[in-house]
């Protein structure tokens, strides 16, 4: 044998001694995940509450779906999917994720953390979680929101609403505007549709877009307003958009006239547009 063939050989057998570890390694990382993979939590709590109740919902992040439900109870549905490497590592977090909600003098108070535990990264822990929230309150409730970034929904509400979360896409699906309702998004986007009703909507950004369809919109005052962005609206509104640099504002009643009694809009923002549309 050669003395270069005998070290060829001895190399092989040392790569191959040093590679052991690796694929062990890696094989055992597929067995955690396999193991453990992904949990789905889907917890369901209810509380009675009285007439015209308040509803305090205060969410660190994620979906949240604000649903019109039957009168006298609030309704508290989650679904919390984790992924991990190991299955107590999940089992510790979706605990974590779980929300709770209790009766309140006023109505019923909701919470919802985050749910990832202050925990050193390893490869043994949680890598990820997808939490969906859905909260049904009756048709006479009124509704305060604190959330973190995320998305939220408002489905067949009737206000008042009180909105604010720090970021992400709020969306007003069917609302009906009979109080006063403000919604507060400093970055992400406004939108949905929404029916006047005699009531007030006050909509603040401060990077981010309004597009909102408005049913019953004649008769309503409006004022909207883009410091640097465009305002739109149809020309059925009568309704003149005026520019100065990179400004853009509305103000003045739908339709032209005096006001109706069909209620107030409040739009701005600073950077982003705003569009208006009649369904």
């Amino acid at each position: 044998m050669s003395r270069a063939s005998g070290l060829t050989k001895f190399l092989a057998v040392l790569l191959g001694l040093v590679s052991v570890p690796v694929t062990a390694g890696a094989v055992v990382a597929s067995v955690l995940w396999l193991d453990g993979g992904s949990l789905t939590a889907e917890p369901t709590r209810s509380v009675a509450v009285g007439i015209a109740p308040q509803v305090d919902v205060h969410l660190e992040a994620g979906i949240l779906e604000i649903r019109r439900g039957a009168p006298g109870r609030v309704v508290l549905a989650e679904h919390n999917t984790v992924h991990g490497l190991s299955r107590p590592a999940v089992l510790a977090v979706l605990d974590k994720l779980a929300g709770t909600i209790r009766t309140t003098k006023s109505g019923a108070s909701i919470d919802v953390p985050s749910g990832f535990p202050d925990l050193h990264l390893s490869f043994a822990m949680a890598t990820g979680q997808q939490r969906d929230v859905t909260v049904t309150v009756p048709p006479d409730a009124s509704l305060h929101v604190n959330s973190g970034p995320g998305a939220i929904r408002l489905i067949g509400l009737s206000g008042p609403v009180d909105i604010s979360m720090r970021g992400g896409f709020l969306e007003l699906r069917d609302f009906k505007v009979t109080g006063v309702s403000k919604l507060r998004v400093p970055e992400g986007v406004i939108g949905g549709s929404l029916t006047m009703a005699g009531g007030s909507v006050d909509c603040a950004l401060v990077t981010g877009a309004v597009d909102l369809k408005v049913a019953n919109p004649f008769g309503v005052r409006l004022q909207a307003s883009a410091a640097n962005g465009s305002v739109t609206v149809p020309a059925t509104f009568a309704l003149a958009t005026t520019k100065l640099g990179s400004s853009s504002s509305v103000s003045g009643v739908i339709g032209g006239g005096q006001p109706s009694g069909a209620g107030q809009l409040t739009l701005e923002t600073v950077n982003g547009g705003i569009a208006i549309s009649s369904p």
